[in-house]
């Protein structure tokens, strides 16, 4: 039985926000990015909801869509290099919070925020 994708704009709860914890294999600074808008696109072009520059990233590379209480659902858009989900590669896989998803160099944790309680995001979220 397929999924129920559901589209813009997300709704999970009143106080609760998933978001990608977005961290790159050489380190630096990980960054958290409000899934806001679904399906939510990751890829290397400026016309994706999170821009991934990386020369392994594909233009449209990824998408996300909430499937209901079950959680998220990833999708390889036809990428050059795949996606991996906890290490596996896949071309589609339902995820939930704690699970990664590998785009390129990328790392890109699920995490659902809830609002108002000690892990809320900053008031601003930068999706580029």
């Amino acid at each position: 039985m397929q999924p129920t994708l559901h589209t813009t704009p997300i709704t999970l709860a009143d106080d609760r926000l998933p978001v990608l914890l977005v961290r790159h294999r050489d380190g630096g600074v990980a960054r958290r990015v409000a899934i806001d808008q679904l399906p939510f696109v990751v890829g290397s072009t400026s016309e994706v909801n999170l821009q991934l520059t990386a020369a392994t990233v594909s233009r449209r590379h990824a998408s996300f869509h909430w499937i209901g209480g079950q959680g998220m659902l990833v999708r390889d858009e036809g990428s050059r290099n795949g996606i991996r989900v906890n290490g596996e590669e896949v071309t589609e896989r339902t995820i939930r919070a704690g699970d990664v998803v590998k785009v390129g160099p990328f790392f890109l944790e699920l995490q659902i925020v809830v609002l108002g309680g000690t892990n809320t995001p900053e008031a601003t979220v930068n999706s580029n």
